[in-house]
């Protein structure tokens, strides 16, 4: 068996099955009843857009790291968020955790590194503490 592990027959048959299952996860369609609701989601940052030395746009990634590896996440567990004034994070901060509140809209977007199923504008943001 544990032959069978490192052939070439079962490294292709893992990639279409690791394929055939990025397809359907890509393919779940955003949750409706969200839409226009006002929450509250912690999460970790992707920067997108800076201002005064300030992360002022980012898309909220369910995991560190998110976006900068490949795959990034589905569109449907990512949000792209327009902070507040004066709601900017500082660089040093954007490895934190964080808390975003607003109203979260259903507007399919595309990054650069990465596509957002939902959009939250004029967030107000703070870091996460347990």
């Amino acid at each position: 068996m544990l032959k069978y592990f490192c052939t070439t027959t079962y490294m292709q048959e893992s990639e279409e099955l690791y394929k055939k299952i990025e397809t359907e996860i890509n393919n779940i369609p955003p949750n409706e009843a969200l839409n226009d609701k006002w929450v509250k989601l912690a999460g970790f940052i992707a920067p997108l857009n800076n201002y005064n030395d300030l992360i002022t746009e980012f898309l909220l990634v369910p995991y560190f790291g998110a976006c900068i590896h490949v795959p990034p996440p589905p569109a449907n567990q990512t949000v792209l968020v327009e902070v507040a004034p004066d709601y900017g994070i500082r660089q040093e901060d954007a490895s934190n955790i964080f808390l975003v509140s607003g109203q979260i809209r259903i507007t399919a977007q595309k990054t650069g590194i990465g596509e957002a199923s939902y959009s939250i504008k004029n967030a107000m943001i703070e870091i996460y503490i347990e």
